[in-house]
Parts: structure tokens; C-alpha cells; sequence
């Protein structure tokens, strides 16, 4: 190894600003005087072995000696110089990395605040906008069950005017119906749509004796017979959510089979 190779190999594994493009080429060159020192290291060793070609046998040793201790100096500096070019790059890389990391943060940190404020005055309103629907719809069935002899139109509900629509089907179903909103502090939990008592509340509350209206009666009974129709339109709803929600179950884990069985 050249006096000149040796100190910019010792430069390169001390110094802290060295660049790994700089490292990269010193390792080239440090590959290639090592492949040049193996090669005299083999020529010196078989002439240091041949009497005629030296007949000096001291001499002819020392040469070999050094030959081969020159060849061994690269191959041991070779993988602290690689491992050095390994640790620069990674730090380049991380200085690299840092601007895009806090540029993305910033952009998080913004956009979470949105979130954060966005998020629940939405949730209220639209908490608020299908609380108010609900409510009219509930009269609007009313209307439409109390619809004196011979009157033929009814009130179509709030989400079927406002989606001019004329029913809810399979591929048009209610948006208030299907959506799920979870609170923002607590997930887990649905602000809508809002707790319902289940089917054994509902039966019991039924069997409440309630005072007798008097002269408002009729009307009382108009009410307790749509409130009756609504509370069976509701458990027939839920029936046939969980009747759906099984067929396509079972036709999922049919579909599934069949794909495995063609496998």
C-alpha cells in the first residue's frame, strides 16, 4: 500500500464530513491496489521459493514477507472502509429523510386539527338533521294513517323527497338507516343511530296500563294504533336485516366453498 493510499484511508475512516461518494471511490481504489499487492505478494512468494531467481534467501523472504503483509493491510482496512460507506450512507439518508418527515408532520398536524374540529360539528349537524327527519317523518305517518275516507294522497318521508325518491330499495337504501356515526371521544360508541329499547322493553312498555283518555279517545286510539303499526313495521324491519344479513352470509361461505373445491 502507497504512503498516499494508507493516510487518505486513515483521513477517510476518522473524518466526519467525508461524503459516500468520496468513500465509494476510495474503496474502488482500495479493491484495486489490493487485487495489485495479492499479485506481487504471489510473484515475490514463488521467486523468494526459487534459488536461482534468488539467491539472496534472506533478502528473498524479507521481499516476500513484505509482499505479502502489504496485500493483508488492504484486506483487513477493506470491510472497515465498506462498513464506514455503509454507516455515511445511512446518515445521508436520515438527512435526507428529515426535511420530507417534518414536512409530512406539518401537514398531519394541520390536517388533524381539521379533523378535530370538522368532524364533531358535522357529526352534530348531521345528528341534529336526521333527529329533526325522524320527527317528521313520525308525523307524517301519522298524517298518512289518519288520512280521512275517500283522501287518496300521503306524504312521501323527508330523505325520499329531499332524493326524489318514491321507496328505499336494495340498491337506494336510507342513508339514516344504513349510517353508522361514531362519537369523537368514545368510538365505540354510535351517537347515531341512537340506542332503541330492545324487543322484550317494547313488549313490556306495551302491557303499562296508561289512564283513559276520555273525550279525547278516538284520537288516543288513532295513535296507540300507529304507534302499534310503527313498533311492527319496526320488528319486521329488524327480522328481515337479520334474515338478509344470513343469506348473504351463507352465500359468501357457499362462494367460498365452491372456489376452494375448484382449487
Amino acid at each position: 500500500m502507497s504512503a498516499d493510499l494508507e493516510h487518505r484511508i486513515a483521513d477517510a475512516l476518522k473524518a466526519d464530513d467525508i461524503k459516500s461518494s468520496d468513500l465509494a471511490a476510495l474503496i474502488v481504489e482500495t479493491e484495486i491496489a489490493a487485487a495489485a499487492a495479492d499479485k506481487t505478494a504471489e510473484e515475490e512468494r514463488e521467486k523468494a521459493l526459487d534459488p536461482l531467481a534468488s539467491p539472496n534467501a534472506a533478502k528473498a523472504r524479507a521481499a516476500m514477507e513484505d509482499a505479502a503483509f502489504a496485500s493483508d493491510r488492504l484486506h483487513t482496512v477493506l470491510p472497515r472502509l465498506q462498513a464506514r460507506l455503509a454507516d455515511v450512507q445511512a446518515a445521508e439518508y436520515a438527512a435526507r429523510w428529515e426535511p420530507d418527515f417534518e414536512q409530512v408532520q406539518a401537514r398531519r398536524d394541520e390536517l388533524a386539527q381539521e379533523y378535530a374540529t370538522t368532524y364533531p360539528r358535522l357529526l352534530a349537524q348531521l345528528v341534529d338533521l336526521f333527529s329533526r327527519a325522524e320527527t317528521v317523518d313520525k308525523e307524517i305517518s301519522h298524517i298518512n294513517g289518519s288520512a280521512p275516507t275517500g283522501e287518496h294522497r300521503r306524504l312521501l318521508g323527508v330523505e325520499l323527497t329531499a332524493r326524489d325518491l318514491e321507496c328505499f330499495t336494495t340498491a337506494n337504501p336510507s342513508i339514516a338507516s344504513a349510517v353508522q356515526l361514531p362519537d369523537f371521544e368514545r368510538s365505540a360508541v354510535l351517537t347515531w343511530p341512537p340506542p332503541t329499547p330492545s324487543l322484550a322493553a317494547q313488549v313490556v312498555a306495551s302491557m303499562i296500563h296508561r289512564p283513559h283518555p276520555g273525550a279525547n279517545w278516538s284520537e288516543a286510539i288513532a295513535e296507540r294504533n300507529l304507534a302499534r303499526r310503527e313498533d311492527h313495521a319496526r320488528v319486521i324491519a329488524h327480522y328481515d336485516a337479520m334474515a338478509r344479513q344470513r343469506e348473504e352470509r351463507e352465500a359468501a361461505e357457499a362462494q367460498k366453498r365452491g372456489k376452494g373445491a375448484a382449487a
